[in-house]
């Protein structure tokens, strides 16, 4: 697995402002395709078009996972017998941890965790974090799932499912509120020792 890149809002599955917010970097880059699509109009006849649209809000809060601020946070899955996850699909090792929204001000009453995908980090057909693939002393056949507070399997980079999921809307007209996610091992099949590492960004939306 590659190393992870700099990011100032994400965290670490090991063992041993964004949000509409976001949409203000995402949004350069869509206006910057979206131009670079009008200048090739002139040479190329055009075979459709796209509208793009997105909001900016003044809603800011201040993030925290499991009370270690926004960036770089690690949360640590327990030690585990392999014999535990050798048929696919089993799951064991459940862990706790809490996304904290505090100090909050501007107009938006809800917002949610958007947890992002990224080929690199996530198994874009099962929505699961990559955790080890038996190379380097890495575990084999591993997954990380992340799951919400319903408690329900979070498909990482899908964002309508998440934005649906309410058990994990955060209330935050008064000023602050958390979300409790867990992460949990999956097994693909006849896991084999080792370590695991996941990672996921993720992204703050104001409601």
């Amino acid at each position: 697995m590659p190393d992870p890149p700099d990011t100032t809002q994400a965290y670490s599955f090991a063992t041993g402002k964004k949000g509409m917010m976001m949409k203000k970097n995402k949004m350069v880059i869509l206006v910057a395709a979206g131009l670079g699509i009008s200048f090739i109009h002139s040479a190329v006849a055009a075979d459709g078009a796209v509208n793009f649209s997105g909001a900016i809000t003044e809603t800011t809060c201040k993030i925290s996972v499991n009370g270690e601020g926004a960036s770089g946070a690690v949360v640590s899955l327990p030690q585990v017998d392999s014999d535990r996850l050798y048929t696919v699909g089993a799951t064991v090792g459940d862990t706790q941890f809490l996304i904290s929204l505090t100090d909050c001000s501007g107009a938006a009453s809800e917002a949610y965790a958007f947890f992002e995908g990224n080929s690199a980090y996530v198994d874009e057909t099962t929505g699961r974090l990559w955790g080890g693939d038996g190379l380097n002393n890495t575990a084999g056949n591993v997954q990380i799932e992340l799951l919400s507070n319903r408690p329900a399997p979070i498909f990482v980079g899908d964002q309508a499912s998440q934005a649906a999921d309410g058990y994990s809307r955060m209330v935050i007209d008064s000023g602050s509120d958390f979300a409790a996610y867990t992460a949990r091992y999956y097994a693909n099949g006849p896991v084999t020792p080792g370590w695991v590492r996941g990672f996921v960004t993720y992204s703050i939306v104001y409601l």
